[in-house]
């Protein structure tokens, strides 16, 4: 079977999918690393459609990831003094490990380039090692530890991650 994987452009009609798309895959990735009280509370802070919307507006690109037509994630970045943060990579469990992370990553390596980027960086839940592990096969390294707060009570414990673009 060939499978035809594509990254596009996400728009403001797209929002409703994203949301759907992150309503499915953030429970299952964070229900056991935070309370579900914090995933409701980031669910809220990120994935209302009025902030993606705002995220649009201002700078954030957004894409869906299609495989064979239909989508099965999406992935988030923004640039700022000249490096790429990749603020958000999620794909459907079924289609994990399947390649598609990588071409994911892969995309943003190119579209970083693009605009003059020479790093790029991530944010990931010191506790989520799967997605450690992800990360680490693409070649990423970590740059340092990061506690946010994010209000509501709660903070972002992650790892910062960085790779360079050649």
């Amino acid at each position: 079977m060939n499978n035809s994987i594509e990254i596009v452009p996400a728009e403001r009609a797209d929002i409703p999918e994203i949301c759907r798309i992150a309503s499915q895959v953030w429970g299952k990735v964070y229900s056991e690393l935070l309370s579900p009280e914090q995933i409701s509370y980031m669910m809220d802070m990120m994935y209302a459609p009025r902030v993606i919307e705002s995220e649009l507006e201002n700078g954030h690109l957004w894409y869906l990831v299609k495989l064979n037509g239909s989508a099965v994630g999406y992935v988030s970045i923004f640039f700022k003094n000249g490096v790429c943060k990749l603020d958000k990579i999620y794909l459907y469990a079924e289609v994990r490990r399947s390649g598609i992370g990588r071409a994911a990553i892969g995309f943003v390596k190119s579209e970083a380039k693009k605009h003059g980027a020479k790093t790029l960086i991530l944010n990931v839940n010191k506790y989520n090692t799967a997605a450690q592990q992800a990360y680490t096969s693409y070649g990423f390294k970590h740059l340092r530890d990061e506690v946010n707060d994010i209000g509501g009570g709660f903070v972002m414990d992650d790892f910062v991650l960085s790779l360079d673009i050649e």
